[in-house]
């Protein structure tokens, strides 16, 4: 049987006094895309060989990961511009062979900046635990998701929900109105403010990986 791969972008980490920049990623994603029968390819923050990878190796999703921030930001620290044009790059790649993308995090924030849509720094959201509330859509999520439900966040930039541009679907939203999750209308994009690593298993961010990962 052959394994049903999920390519997952890295966040950048640096070892300042061995001079080396590195690319990292949390062991919990291998394990959780595991528990659903599917490997996982972490892909480099080198476009090439993105490239190359996503043309060679048949993926079920593109999953870009949290950490770092969007260097594009304002006065944003831990930034490192060729990650951004790294994923950039994946996007395209993964919207030519219509394959789903769920951004998580920094991901999320990549996909609405990449739409047009306005980030802020706020407090209250990094490395807390609130509440939010799932949005009335014209069409039935096709997860389930309770009216209310709790989540951890580990950002300091939110989106927006009046930047966002006509047509996304805001999903779900924190108290303060700003957006928790969201879709695209005609492109096969999702968004999640939350880390599905980060979750127990067959927490809320689970169904969503269970129904892109699962090609539905």
């Amino acid at each position: 049987m052959n394994p049903r791969y999920v390519a997952i972008t890295q966040r950048v980490t640096t070892v300042p006094h061995r001079g080396e920049t590195g690319d990292y990623l949390d062991q919990r994603w291998i394990q959780r895309l595991a528990e659903q029968q599917l490997a996982v390819l972490p892909l480099p923050n080198h476009p090439p060989t993105i490239r190359h990878l996503l043309q060679l190796v048949p993926i079920r999703m593109l999953i870009l990961s949290g950490g770092n921030n969007l260097a594009t930001l304002p006065d944003a620290s831990d930034t490192y511009p060729h990650r951004d044009e790294a994923e950039l790059v994946a996007i395209e790649l993964a919207a030519a062979q219509q394959i789903p993308v769920l951004g998580v995090c920094r991901g999320a924030q990549l996909l609405a900046a990449r739409l047009g849509a306005h980030l802020v720094r706020r407090s209250g959201h990094a490395g807390t635990q609130h509440s939010v509330r799932t949005m009335p859509v014209a069409a039935p999520m096709p997860w389930t998701w309770p009216a209310r439900f709790e989540v951890t966040s580990h950002h300091d930039w939110v989106i927006t929900k009046r930047s966002l541009p006509a047509g996304i679907k805001v999903l779900a939203e924190a108290d303060d109105g700003t957006v928790e999750a969201f879709t695209h209308p005609t492109e096969r994009q999702w968004g999640l403010m939350w880390h599905p690593e980060r979750e127990p298993a067959g927490g809320y961010a689970d169904r969503v990986l269970q129904h892109l990962a699962g090609g539905q």
